[in-house]
């Protein structure tokens, strides 16, 4: 995996280097496996740099993705995305973009899943994630619990 984003022709207020650049690249990569077991590992950089005031960083994220036939019918998925991020320069000014801070998100989930009826499954979540606000270096854990239903038309 490779991705790589600008934000050009936005101005720095700098009237020495006047031109926002911004960029992102990100690199990973993952190794899964499918049988009555399912199982996903990855690795995933992130480098972050700006001439602006925007926050420069690097983060480092793993992921583990576990799903398991269990007994009484119900499948069992344990997710967990592990992220640790360092800001390059210190900073007053850490305002991220929209979603970044999304991005650097660290999230545990464990999901049991069962069929309800035909096409139909029902599935209990059990879930933390630490994320970053929109203020950089300023973070909030969340938990939860949810249950869904998850329809399967049969047509497509």
């Amino acid at each position: 995996m490779f991705r790589r984003s600008e934000y050009p022709h936005q101005e720095t207020f700098d009237p020495t280097d006047p031109t926002r650049q911004d960029r992102t690249v990100q690199v990973g990569f993952s190794w899964d496996i499918d049988a009555p077991v399912t199982a996903e590992v990855g690795v995933q950089a992130t480098v972050n740099r700006s001439n602006s005031r925007r926050p420069e960083y690097d983060a480092l994220s793993l992921r583990t993705l576990v799903s398991v036939p269990l007994p009484l019918d119900v499948g069992g998925t344990l997710l967990a995305v592990i992220t640790g991020k360092s800001y390059v320069n210190e900073s007053d000014f850490k305002v991220l973009v929209p979603g970044e801070e999304a991005d650097n998100a660290s999230v545990i989930y464990l999901d049991l899943t069962r069929p309800l009826a035909p096409a139909l499954d029902g599935s209990v979540r059990l879930g933390w994630t630490r994320a970053e606000a929109d203020v950089g270096d300023a973070y909030f854990q969340r938990f939860g619990i949810s249950m869904l239903l998850r329809y399967r038309s049969g047509g497509f």
